[in-house]
């Protein structure tokens, strides 16, 4: 399993506001660019250095790797890989070593607001009882999607 953080300090779990898992197989590389780059403009409403994201990789190639080598450098990325498709529940929970004070799962095909980490860490922060949100969603065509939580 590869372990690269493009960060030089080593990470201490507590100083961390915000941890991201990103779980692929075989990508889709213009989606994952999409969800990356639309990720890359939220987390820039936070203070530098106080996210990880990991990338679990459950690909048989290394494809992803190169990828993220060659065009997310600037992103603080964890690349987790060589563990074979375990799925996507096992495969988010190889993340959880290093958590901060949040965790989003996020999914490679989605697209992320410019305000919405800073939205939902400052709800959460307000709202200390509650354990978990979900995202408001859209179609491309800009319909409502609902998703299957409550």
């Amino acid at each position: 399993m590869n372990d690269h953080v493009s960060i030089k300090n080593p990470l201490v779990k507590n100083q961390l506001l915000l941890t991201i898992s990103i779980v692929t197989f075989d990508p889709d590389f213009v989606e994952l660019r999409q969800t990356l780059d639309s990720l890359t403009i939220a987390l820039k409403q936070l203070e530098k250095n106080s996210f990880l994201l990991t990338v679990i990789d459950n690909s048989a190639s290394n494809a992803v790797s190169i990828f993220l080598a060659e065009s997310y450098r600037h992103l603080a990325v964890r690349l987790l890989q060589g563990q074979g498709n375990i799925g996507f529940g096992r495969a988010h929970n190889l993340s959880l070593d290093i958590m901060g004070e949040f965790h989003l799962i996020l999914n490679p095909d989605v697209q992320l607001d410019q305000e919405a980490l800073k939205s939902a860490i400052a709800f959460m922060k307000t709202n200390p009882r509650c354990g978990l949100i979900s995202p408001y969603a859209e179609w491309p065509n800009g319909e409502r999607q609902y998703l299957c939580k409550r």
